[in-house]
């Protein structure tokens, strides 16, 4: 669906938009294949450029080296805020750069409503010269999903189990992963180390027996909204969630494939 969008937009505006897909070690591969068995979703295949987020160990609840089942060290993908480091690590600043790049539009892959390069969001972006313009919307009540807030006089967003308890309902902008940066500040914020946040999951990993098992595992995470903190300039559009946001992060559920297909039909796009 994103690619049938950046198409039209190449069509109507007669120009190939510059495409870059973030993977990991885990889906790397799989992602190129999949692009590949569907000719690249007929987008030009050298519009297309594919890397890497960088990897990070994962360690035991006590804080122990783990072991992967090819008996190398444990490591995992170190979260969507590596997108800035891998960008700047593969020369991917300077390609845009080169090709006459001067913002750059990023969203989450999982919101099936997601309007790319939506030229309201673009339109915002240039004329306020902001260094940062997100997508917003309203939070519902108790919802699990980071909100924008200020902190020491600029705007970031902070995830829901960081904000300080009782607060969580008192900012009404809900951070739904769809931002234009400049290409200039990018490359300079990119240079300041972003935090790394703990995330409990389940990996796959050799035990004391080297037996493979799937264990309990702190994960380190970088999250892309701490950028915003370097940003002297901050946009922000709030858009109706019915239009605009449902994630697809379930089989079943609660933003599970059948909740993402009915906003897909209530949107007249199925």
């Amino acid at each position: 669906m994103q690619a049938d969008q950046l198409l039209s937009l190449n069509s109507r505006l007669n120009v190939t938009i510059p495409w870059f897909i973030m993977t990991s070690d885990i889906n790397h591969e799989e992602t190129l294949e999949f692009f590949k068995s569907h000719h690249y979703f007929d987008y030009p295949e050298e519009a297309l450029t594919f890397f890497k987020q960088p990897n990070v160990v994962a360690l035991s609840p006590d804080g122990e080296l783990l072991l992967n089942e090819s008996s190398a060290l444990l490591t995992a993908p170190n979260g969507n805020g590596g997108v800035f480091e891998a960008m700047a690590a593969t020369g991917i600043y300077h390609q845009m750069a080169r090709q006459g790049v001067s913002h750059v539009y990023l969203n989450n892959i999982d919101n099936v409503l997601v309007k790319v390069l939506d030229p309201v969001l673009c339109g915002l972006a240039v004329e306020s010269r902001a260094d940062v313009t997100t997508k917003t919307i309203a939070p519902l009540e108790g919802e699990s999903v980071g909100r924008v807030i200020m902190a020491d006089g600029r705007k970031r967003v902070m995830e829901y189990t960081e904000l300080p308890e009782g607060m969580e309902n008192t900012f009404n902008n809900a951070n739904i992963g769809i931002h234009v940066f400049r290409l200039d500040f990018l490359e300079q914020a990119s240079k300041h180390q972003l935090p790394y946040h703990l995330a409990v999951k389940n990996l796959t990993q050799l035990d004391e027996d080297f037996e493979v098992v799937k264990k309990e595992t702190l994960k380190f995470e970088k999250f892309y909204f701490d950028i915003f903190q370097y940003a002297q300039s901050f946009s922000t559009l709030q858009v109706e969630r019915g239009s605009e946001f449902s994630p697809l992060k379930n089989k079943e559920g609660t933003d599970s494939i059948e909740t993402a297909r009915q906003a897909l039909i209530e949107n007249g796009i199925l």
